[in-house]
């Protein structure tokens, strides 16, 4: 039996994303299909472990910041457990002359190849990825515990002075879709998505109420492009594909099996943002 409150939840955010279509405030057919030509000029990721593993490419980046201005980060998050299928996503527009104010200050901030920012050495600590590509030049650092060591003895005075210039500047960022001086963000619903795909387990966070099997409506799984980390295939959805995804997806969790091809499969639907076309941009 479908979990009462993901269906509520699931209705609540058919509701948001049907008052904003009606309202003509979604911007989805200005950002339709992925523009493998559009740069990001900056950009904040987040995930576990320490700075060799990468970012989680199943997770839309903490901040994504284009030339002209739109700006993509996670939309508010529904409190359960598994998360819905379909991730909210939003879409802003702060300006141009805004977007490369903040690349500026990013480079001036630290986000260069030979800025320290240090070790705290703490177990499992978040790592921080920022790219910044001003003038042309893109380069990403990678920050272990920039959330979690505030004062750390591993770290000296210099190290922590960098480190706070570049959270306070992370936060700004962060902060931006709720700031009052600009326009209120919208959903963000491209015409094209990339699903993660692996072997489903058998086993359940909660083995006396597990998810329903569902049929996949969209290209068959698992796809013939491995994108890395524990996922084993990757396909591009466009079109009708998507619009019967995310009918299927309505009242689904991350931890929903899915059937293809005569097999069980684990997924992950991720947007594509503007400046990802196929599967191997994730990693990027």
């Amino acid at each position: 039996m479908l979990d009462m409150n993901r269906l509520l939840a699931g209705c609540s955010t058919l509701l948001m994303l049907a008052g904003c279509a009606a309202s003509g405030d979604t911007d989805a057919g200005a950002d339709s299909s992925a523009a493998a030509s559009t740069p990001v000029l900056l950009q904040v990721r987040r995930g576990g472990g320490l700075a060799g593993t990468g970012p989680p490419i199943a997770d839309v980046p903490a901040v994504t910041l284009y030339p002209d201005g739109r700006l993509v980060t996670p939309g508010p998050q529904i409190l359960i457990y598994p998360p819905p299928a379909l991730p909210s996503v939003q879409l802003q527009r702060i300006g141009a002359a805004r977007a490369q104010d903040l690349a500026e200050r990013a480079v001036a901030a630290g986000i260069r190849p030979d800025t320290d920012f240090g070790d705290p050495r703490i177990p499992d600590a978040t790592t921080t990825w920022i790219t910044v590509n001003n003038a042309g030049t893109p380069a990403t650092v990678a920050i272990i515990g920039l959330q979690e060591a505030d004062v750390d003895p591993d770290l000296t005075a210099a190290q922590q002075a960098a480190r706070e210039e570049v959270k306070a500047l992370v936060h700004e960022l962060e902060g931006l879709p709720t700031a009052e001086s600009l326009p209120r963000p919208v959903p963000y619903l491209p015409g094209t998505i990339a699903v993660l795909v692996r072997p489903h387990s058998p086993g359940s966070p909660d083995p006396a109420s597990p998810a329903p099997v569902k049929a996949w409506p969209g290209p068959a799984l698992p796809g013939s492009e491995p994108p890395g980390e524990t996922w084993t295939g990757c396909v591009i959805a466009e079109g009708s594909d998507v619009e019967r995804i995310r009918s299927a997806a309505e009242d689904a969790g991350t931890m929903t099996p899915w059937t293809s091809q005569g097999q069980t499969w684990q997924l992950r639907i991720r947007p594509l943002l503007p400046n990802e076309s196929q599967c191997a941009d994730l990693s990027m």
